[in-house]
């Protein structure tokens, strides 16, 4: 025998659930429909900035992701890329200096780059370094256009940068001028991410490495093979030194390299009122 009781108490249940999936379902429209009201079809990615991003496909052809990066280095990486991509690059200019992005892109089949310079779009030759240095903040926004192929073939998209002080670019080999106390100090606090033991070998034409004090992100690249050198160079000289260098893409720049006595020497002077530890 069936207590009417608990029949109510079924039914009870039933109409729970069905209350539940009836709110399940106004909900999942309620998102559709903030979708498709999005004039622009960009894609609103509530997230925080990146030094990096890197991911594949998409969902449709008329979308446009959003990204955001603002470290001092980093990179993009997009596989099989579906639609388009607004890529802003932020960076504060903390320390009053003319400061500059570089990219260098990743060149592929159907996919274009553009700098945006507000209504309008410019193209950028994917086989060459861009470059764009400006007083204040960094504040640049990138769009990569990729098109619909007729027969399937694997591509990415993507790119590497770095933002760094117009200081320290070079376009040539230079001879080292002699970096004050200060300097050096500089150097190595706030630019330097590879600081190592080295000397020049006797033709003077390479930096062999003796001991690597900071290592950069890609470290081993330098270590497996012979990369090219920019800044401070002395020429007859054999001496071992410290090199306080930042990493540009595949090439090493060198900002200062004092002896190693020297160096020692302004790490124990210096040591109270150095911004970092220099030992």
């Amino acid at each position: 025998m069936i207590h009417n009781d608990a029949v109510w108490y079924n039914n009870r249940s039933i109409h729970h659930q069905l209350l539940l999936l009836f709110l399940y379902i106004c909900k999942f429209i309620a998102s559709t429909i903030d979708d498709l009201n999005n004039d622009d079809m960009i894609n609103e990615w509530k997230h925080s900035t990146h030094c990096t991003w890197h991911s594949s496909g998409g969902s449709d052809h008329k979308i446009i992701q959003k990204v955001n990066l603002s470290c001092s280095s980093g990179y993009l990486k997009w596989n099989d890329p579906i639609g388009g991509m607004h890529v802003r690059f932020l960076m504060k200019n903390r320390n009053g200096e003319r400061i500059c992005l570089r990219i260098r892109f990743m060149p592929a089949h159907k996919i274009s780059y553009h700098i945006s310079d507000k209504s309008t779009h410019r193209l950028l030759n994917a086989a060459k370094l861009f470059q764009k240095c400006v007083n204040d903040n960094i504040d640049i926004l990138l769009f990569i256009e990729t098109y619909k192929m007729q027969i399937w073939k694997q591509r990415i998209a993507g790119f590497r940068y770095k933002i760094l002080p117009e200081s320290l670019i070079s376009n040539k080999k230079t001879s080292c001028g002699i970096c004050s106390n200060i300097d050096i100090m500089n150097a190595f606090c706030n630019y330097a991410d590879f600081v190592f033991e080295g000397h020049q070998n006797n033709a003077n034409d390479h930096i062999l490495v003796d001991k690597i004090l900071r290592r950069p992100l890609h470290h081993h690249q330098i270590v497996e093979k012979r990369t090219p050198i920019l800044g401070c160079l002395y020429e007859k000289d054999e001496i071992s030194r410290i090199y306080i260098a930042k990493m540009e893409f595949d090439t090493v720049h060198i900002i200062c390299s004092p002896t190693i006595s020297h160096y020692e020497q302004i790490a124990q002077e210096q040591s109270e009122d150095a911004p970092c530890q220099l030992l």
